[in-house]
């Protein structure tokens, strides 16, 4: 029961017959209503503009200004309109019907009063007017809510685009190193969880890091700056790829909620560039191509970043002898989980030939491999990141 149906219904009875009026009142409050009388209709116009009342019983006949007027002038007030008046009068012929209803009156009970009759329309009037308020007070109460969640909204919008800002600086200033680098990157949202890294040791050994943080957009995205200022800040030191693949996994165990992680390819080439080590958790194949053909495949046999324990993590790399000229590609699993139009996924068949291609056709940007994902997928917005990274040894 709403807090408007527990309040006791206030009545204004406008009844010049001193005699009538007390009989009225009294068999009105002992129907558990409060009563508000008035003699005649400027005091009726008065106290209901200075009460709040739920009904009025208003009599035709009244000296002065009659009850016509009267009912005129309440139900034509900005909250008359909501409330019911019943013409109560001995007057029966169709001209005072019809005058009652055309000045808002909402029943017509003639005199004698029929009790009971009365007390039932009184109950039906006080009963859909207090509905009326309820659905009113609930369309308030929805329209505040609505506006304070689209205050919210609009509040958390401003702060995720200042996020998103701030995140993408931080990823433009990150120093990555180009040195026989390419890269496709093709972010679903304006912030991604895909990031690459590349750099120089101080022995001129090269560090190339491909990742994909779990999920999309901004999320993901936070993860970006604290792998990127590990990952540089360890290799500019000259520290060992399985010293900084440690140093990445604790600190994102310790600092990322459990679900939250980072699938990773990590590669490096020696200052010479005749040989390779690599680790991958949780990234398609990587594709070592060597005059047009696979040679070596970097499958993923490792657990992503941040989910093990300090303790339990101990990278091992893999290390393969390379050619000048060979190239290395490692993606995301946006390109190889593509969908076309009937839900058909790329595929990793499709993906080594397109990298093939790549391989053969050097001249050729790498946004030709976005180009033949779009007229795969039949759009241009893909359902994840797509990122991959091409180094020529």
């Amino acid at each position: 029961m709403s807090e408007i149906s527990l309040i006791p219904a206030t009545l204004l009875l406008v009844e010049d017959d001193p005699d009538q009026r007390i009989i009225m009142q009294r068999k009105l409050q002992q129907q558990g209503y409060k009563v508000i009388c008035a003699e005649n209709g400027e005091e009726a116009v008065d106290l209901y503009n200075n009460n709040t009342i739920d009904l009025v019983l208003m009599d035709a006949q009244l000296p002065g200004m009659d009850g016509f007027e009267a009912c005129f002038l309440i139900t034509h007030t900005e909250t008359g309109s909501r409330c019911p008046v019943m013409m109560i009068t001995s007057l029966e012929n169709s001209e005072s019907v019809d005058r009652a209803f055309q000045v808002g009156a909402e029943e017509y009970v003639p005199k004698p009063i029929h009790w009971k009759v009365l007390m039932q329309r009184i109950r039906r009037q006080i009963k859909s007017r207090r509905v009326h308020q309820e659905v009113v007070q609930a369309r308030d109460a929805l329209s505040q809510a609505y506006s304070e969640v689209t205050e919210v909204r609009e509040r958390l919008s401003f702060e995720r685009r200042l996020v998103e800002e701030i995140v993408s600086r931080m990823r433009q200033s990150a120093p990555i190193n180009r040195h026989n680098l390419r890269t496709l990157f093709n972010p679903v949202e304006a912030t991604s969880g895909d990031i690459i890294l590349s750099a120089i040791r101080p022995d001129g050994a090269q560090h190339v890091m491909m990742g994909d943080a779990t999920g999309h957009g901004l999320p993901a995205a936070i993860i970006g700056p604290l792998v990127s200022d590990i990952f540089y800040s360890m290799t500019n030191k000259g520290m060992a790829p399985a010293v900084i693949l440690s140093e990445l996994n604790s600190q994102l165990n310790a600092k990322l909620p459990t679900g939250i992680f980072l699938a990773c390819c990590w590669i490096s080439l020696n200052s010479s560039r005749d040989h390779l080590e690599y680790w991958n958790a949780g990234t398609p194949d990587i594709l070592m191509v060597r005059q047009g053909k696979i040679f070596k495949r970097g499958q993923s046999c490792n657990i992503p970043l941040g989910v093990l324990r300090a303790g339990d993590f101990s990278p091992t790399l893999h290390t393969v002898s390379v050619q000048a000229g060979d190239q290395i590609y490692a993606y995301s699993d946006g390109i190889v989980e593509c969908r076309d139009p009937q839900l058909e996924f790329f595929g990793q068949e499709a993906t080594d030939a397109l990298l093939l291609n790549t391989a053969t056709h050097r001249e050729t940007p790498l946004t030709a491999i976005t180009d033949q994902l779009e007229a795969f997928h039949g759009s241009a917005t893909f359902g994840d990141d797509v990122t991959l990274i091409e180094i020529t040894c």
